[in-house]
C-alpha cells in the first residue's frame, strides 16, 4: 500500500528541488529514475523505498486545486504527485522538505 501526497507549488519541480530537499533531510539518500524518466525514487542508504516523486504537471483547470484541496489558492500553478510508501514517515518528511524547495505545500487529496 501506498499513500498519495501531492506537492501544490507557484513554481514547477525539477530534479534539483528533489536532490536538495533529500540531502537536507540525509545526505546518505540516494536517487534513482523509474518510468522511463517519468519519476525519481528516492531510497536510504540501504535501498529502502521513502518516496516516489513524479513529474510536474501545470494545473490547467483552476477547479482542479478545490477538488484537490478542498479550498482553492490562486497562488498554486503546479503539482506534482508524491507516493510514499505506508509507514515511511522518511519519506513524508523528504516530500515535505522537498515542497519547501519549490515554495509549495504538502498535501493529501481529499
Amino acid at each position: 500500500m501506498v499513500r498519495e501526497l501531492t506537492i501544490m507549488s507557484p513554481q514547477p519541480l525539477d530534479l534539483i528541488h528533489v536532490v536538495t530537499g533529500a540531502a537536507a533531510v540525509d545526505p546518505a539518500y540516494g536517487l534513482r529514475s523509474v518510468l522511463d524518466d517519468g519519476a525519481t525514487q528516492i531510497v536510504d542508504a540501504d535501498g529502502a523505498l521513502l518516496a516516489t516523486v513524479f513529474r510536474t504537471r501545470g494545473i490547467e483547470v483552476r477547479s482542479e486545486i478545490l477538488r484537490l484541496l478542498g479550498r482553492a489558492d490562486d497562488d498554486w500553478h503546479f503539482r506534482t504527485e508524491v507516493f510514499v510508501p505506508d509507514g515511511a514517515s522518511r519519506g513524508e518528511v523528504v516530500a515535505s522538505r522537498i515542497a519547501a524547495e519549490v515554495d509549495g505545500d504538502l498535501v493529501a487529496p481529499v
